[in-house]
């Protein structure tokens, strides 16, 4: 099976992360609460990816903390991913396998597994997630926060294919827009086919809010992974 072939027999790594990452403090400006808001990627490979990723390790934990907020409003955005923070194109063979604590101090929130988001045309396929993921806001002054976070993918607008996430975790403060394999899957976004998780470890839905096209998404026992 494509999961027993990632794990055991995976490919000549192209990029390997080292054997520990911490990301202790991810930092906004000093506080402005008129300034214009930032946005923060964060991921075990590449914060931002433009190109493609293949054959990747990160086999690191990662602990994250904005812990400087941009202004007294929470304005900003965090992006955050196993492997990228956002990807813009084409992520295969890869996996991320520490565990991921994030304490977020803005409003906006993509936490992945894999990738915080997945562009519009971007591709995600033939990933794996281990490990745990959770996320809690550092404070809240009567705003609503926004979490969208998922095993592979926290929002979606692109191709989620052939991936598996064996996470014995996925916790948030926040209930809205969390899922086992994507937290949003945007419209016009599709999670396409052999797209699973562990359910033995995992009770909650593949998809935490879904306006796009999923097939063969669901969770698994153990031994049918």
């Amino acid at each position: 099976m494509l999961l027993t072939k990632l794990l055991v027999n995976p490919c000549k790594l192209l990029f390997s992360a080292s054997s520990f990452i911490l990301v202790k403090v991810i930092t906004f400006p000093a506080p402005n609460d008129y300034g214009t808001p930032k946005t923060i990627y964060g991921g075990g490979i590449v914060g931002l990816n433009r190109k493609t990723i293949r054959n990747a390790q990160n086999r690191g934990s990662m602990q994250i903390s904005n812990s400087t907020y941009y202004n007294s409003y929470g304005r900003g955005t965090l992006h955050i991913g196993g492997v990228s923070g956002r990807n813009n194109s084409n992520i295969n063979m890869c996996m991320s396998e520490g565990s991921m604590e994030i304490t977020s101090y803005v409003r906006i929130n993509y936490i992945g597994g894999i990738s915080g988001t997945n562009n519009k045309d971007a591709v995600i396929e033939n990933c794996v997630k281990k490990s745990s993921i959770s996320f809690s806001p550092a404070y809240s002054n009567g705003d609503v926060f926004s979490s969208n976070m998922g095993g592979v993918v926290g929002s979606n607008s692109g191709k989620v294919k052939n991936s598996f996430v064996i996470a014995n975790k996925i916790k948030s403060s926040l209930t809205i827009d969390v899922g086992a394999i994507i937290g949003k899957n945007e419209t016009n976004a599709s999670v396409v086919s052999n797209t699973y998780f562990n359910a033995d470890s995992l009770s909650m839905n593949s998809i935490g809010s879904n306006s796009g096209t999923a097939t063969s998404v669901a969770g698994k026992s153990t031994k049918d992974m």
